[in-house]
C-alpha cells in the first residue's frame, strides 16, 4: 500500500493535519496508528474527487456487494407470474423502477430461477426485510418440500432438528429429483443452515385440530340439509374435483397404425367445478396440467383464459394444498358481497387449506359445511350426475372428431391436444342447463319438488347423450378405429376417473406432488399442434361472409345475424386501436 507521506505529497496535501476526521467506530478500532487513519480519511472522502496519474499506486478497489432482499425477490417473482409473457428485460426494468436501484440482468434471472422457489409459498418463512446473503441450498427441490413441511406442520408436531433430518430422509427417497442419487448424511450443520436461510424455529406447542364427524350417512345428511336450508338456494355451492383422461379411446390401450403404443394413462387433467344450487351460477373451470405452458398453448397462440378456464400446473398434474389455497382465496373474494355455504369432502387438500384460512381469519364470506365419507360419495351434486353429463358431452364431442378423422385417414388420437379438449370441456361445461343441476341438487334440497315431467325430460336427455356415445362407438368399430367395446358408462366416467383421492393421502403426498410444479415448462404427454395466427382482417372477412350465409337462408336466424354484426363492430375497433394485425 502506498504510505501515507507520499499519499498527501501526490495529493498535495498539508502533512501537519492537525483535526481528526470523524469516522464510523468499527473503523475506527480497525486503524492502528493516526497515519493509517489520516490516510483512510483522504482516500475515501477526496480520491473520487482528485485525478491520480498512472504512476500513482493507490489501495486497491473494494467493491462492496449490494444483494436484494428475498422481500424485494418475493415481490419480483410474484410480478412476473401475474405477467408471463414480460421479457425479463422489462422484468428487470419494472424492478428498478419501484425498488429505486439498478440491478444486473444476471440477478433478475437467477431470481425468478427454481432456486428462489420457495419464495412463493403463501406465508414465507424468511423474515421480512433479511438483507443478509444465505448459503444457496445444494438441493433446492429437497428444501422446497422441506419448507412446506414446516410451514404445514406449526403448531401441529413439534419441529425438532431430529423430526427435519427424519423428514429430509423421506422427502429424498420419494422426490424424483434425487432419484438414483446416494443420500447424503443430513447433519446437524446441514440442518443449523436449512433453519438459518429459512427462518425456521422449533414451535414444539401442539395445537387441538378439528375432528372429523363419525357418525352415520342418513345422520350426516340430515346435518348438510340443515345447513343448506339456512340459505338461498343461488348461495349454496358445491365444488368438487374429477380427473379427465382427455385423450382416452373406447381402446384404452392399443397400439396405431404406426404400430406405437398410444397410452391414455397419461393424458390426464385435473378439473375443478363448481355451481350453486338452482343452476345459474356455473364458475369458470380451473384445469390442472403437468406443465406450466403446454406446446399446445403457445404453437396455436391461444391462452385457455379464452375458454374462460384457468390453467394451473404441477408434475402429477394433481389437486394440492396450495391450488386450493389459491382457489378458495378466488371464491371467497368473488363472494363479496355475499354470504354463501360452500359444500367440500374431507380431501386432505380442502380441510389444511380451509383450516389455514379460517385461522388467519381470510374467509370472509364463506361458510364450509363438510361432507365426510359415504355422505359426499352419495349425497354430493357434482358427483350425482352433474359431472357425468359434463363428460358424456365431452366424450360424444371427442368420438364425433374421431370419426370424422378416420373418414380422412388420420389418426385423431396422434394430434389431438390438451389445448382442444379445454375447449370442448368449456363448451360441455356452458350447455348443461340450469334444470339438470337443480335435479341433482334435490337430496339436499327438502324443499325442491321435482315434477315427474322435468325428471321425464332429464332422464330422456341423459338417456339420448349415452344413446349417441353408443352410436358413435358403433360406427368407429365399423371402420376399424375401435376393437373393443367397453359399456357406454365405463367408457364415459370411468373407475380411474372416480378414483381421485385415495383416503391415505397424506400432506407427505400432496408436498410431493407441489414441489414437481417448477420442474416441468412443457406437459410432456401433449403434442405441437401448430396453426398460424390469425389476422384481423381474415376474421372481419369470415365474419362477413358468415353474415351473408344466414342472411340468405329461408330460416336465417336473425339473433345470429345481430350477433356477426355485434362482433364484426368489435374487430373494427380493435384494428382502430392497433390491436390486432
Amino acid at each position: 500500500m502506498t504510505s501515507f507521506s507520499s499519499l498527501c505529497i501526490n495529493l498535495n496535501l498539508d502533512l501537519a493535519v492537525k483535526q481528526r476526521p470523524i469516522l464510523p467506530s468499527h473503523t475506527e478500532k480497525r486503524l492502528e496508528n493516526y497515519s493509517d487513519y489520516l490516510a483512510y480519511f483522504v482516500y475515501y472522502n477526496i480520491m473520487d474527487s482528485v485525478e491520480i496519474s498512472e504512476t500513482t499506486s493507490t489501495p486497491r478497489d473494494v467493491k462492496r456487494r449490494n444483494a436484494i432482499s428475498n422481500v424485494e425477490r418475493r415481490s419480483l417473482r410474484k410480478f412476473a407470474q401475474d405477467n408471463p409473457k414480460t421479457p425479463q428485460r422489462l422484468v428487470k426494468q419494472w424492478f428498478e423502477a419501484t425498488f429505486g436501484r439498478v440491478v444486473n440482468q444476471s440477478t433478475i434471472s437467477d431470481s425468478l430461477s427454481s432456486k428462489y422457489s420457495h419464495l412463493d409459498l403463501e406465508d414465507g418463512l424468511q423474515k421480512p426485510g433479511t438483507w443478509r446473503r444465505e448459503k444457496h441450498a445444494k438441493w433446492p427441490e429437497l428444501e422446497v418440500a422441506l419448507i412446506d413441511w414446516v410451514r404445514r406442520s406449526r403448531g401441529k408436531v413439534p419441529i425438532t432438528e431430529g423430526a427435519i433430518k427424519a423428514q429430509a430422509a423421506r422427502f429424498w427417497s420419494r422426490l424424483p429429483a434425487c432419484k438414483d442419487v446416494e443420500e447424503p448424511t443430513f447433519s446437524n450443520g446441514w440442518v443449523c443452515h436449512f433453519k438459518s436461510r429459512h427462518g425456521v424455529k422449533g414451535h414444539k406447542s401442539i395445537q387441538d385440530l378439528p375432528t372429523p364427524i363419525t357418525s352415520n350417512v342418513a345422520e350426516q345428511l340430515l346435518r348438510c340439509q340443515s345447513a343448506v336450508a339456512a340459505y338461498a338456494p343461488k348461495d349454496v355451492f358445491n365444488f368438487c374435483e374429477t380427473l379427465l383422461y382427455w385423450r382416452a379411446t373406447p381402446n384404452f390401450l392399443r397400439r396405431d397404425a404406426q404400430g406405437i403404443c398410444v397410452d391414455n394413462d397419461k393424458m390426464v387433467t385435473t378439473l375443478m367445478l363448481c355451481c350453486n344450487a338452482d343452476g345459474t351460477e356455473k364458475l369458470p373451470l380451473w384445469a390442472i396440467g403437468k406443465g406450466a405452458e403446454p406446446r399446445s398453448f403457445t404453437a396455436a397462440k391461444v391462452d385457455p383464459k379464452a375458454f374462460d378456464i384457468k390453467w394451473m400446473h404441477n408434475g402429477k398434474a394433481a389437486m394440492t394444498y396450495n391450488i386450493m389455497l389459491k382457489w378458495l382465496r378466488w371464491f371467497d373474494e368473488r363472494m363479496t358481497g355475499r354470504r354463501v355455504l360452500l359444500l367440500l369432502d374431507d380431501f386432505y387438500a380442502h380441510t389444511s387449506a380451509v383450516q389455514e384460512l379460517v385461522s388467519n381469519q381470510k374467509l370472509r364470506h364463506v361458510e364450509i359445511c363438510w361432507m365426510y365419507d359415504d355422505t359426499s360419495a352419495i349425497h354430493q351434486p357434482l358427483r350425482q350426475g352433474i359431472i357425468v353429463t359434463l363428460k358424456a358431452i365431452y366424450r360424444n364431442q371427442w368420438l364425433e372428431y374421431m370419426l370424422l378423422m378416420a373418414e380422412h385417414g388420420r389418426s385423431a388420437v396422434r394430434i389431438m391436444t390438451i389445448l382442444r379438449a379445454l375447449r370442448w370441456i368449456s363448451e360441455a361445461w356452458s350447455k348443461i342447463n340450469p334444470a339438470t343441476i337443480e335435479y341433482y341438487w334435490r337430496h339436499l334440497r327438502s324443499s325442491v319438488t321435482i315434477g315427474p315431467d322435468q325428471a321425464t325430460l332429464i332422464n330422456k336427455e341423459a338417456q339420448a347423450l349415452l344413446d349417441n356415445v353408443s352410436g358413435m362407438i358403433g360406427k368407429l368399430r365399423e371402420k376399424g378405429v375401435v376393437t373393443e367395446w367397453p359399456s357406454v358408462e365405463d367408457f364415459i366416467h370411468p373407475t380411474r376417473e372416480t378414483q381421485v383421492f385415495e383416503a391415505a393421502y397424506t400432506a407427505e403426498d400432496d408436498i410431493l406432488a407441489e414441489s414437481d410444479q417448477t420442474q416441468l415448462d412443457h406437459d410432456p404427454d401433449d403434442i405441437i399442434d401448430d396453426m398460424p395466427r390469425i389476422g384481423i382482417d381474415a376474421a372481419m372477412q369470415s365474419l362477413m361472409l358468415l353474415r351473408r350465409y344466414e342472411e340468405q337462408q329461408l330460416d336465417a336466424n336473425p339473433d345470429i345475424i345481430r350477433q356477426l354484426s355485434v362482433y364484426e363492430g368489435i374487430c373494427k375497433e380493435r384494428k382502430a386501436r392497433g390491436e390486432a394485425k
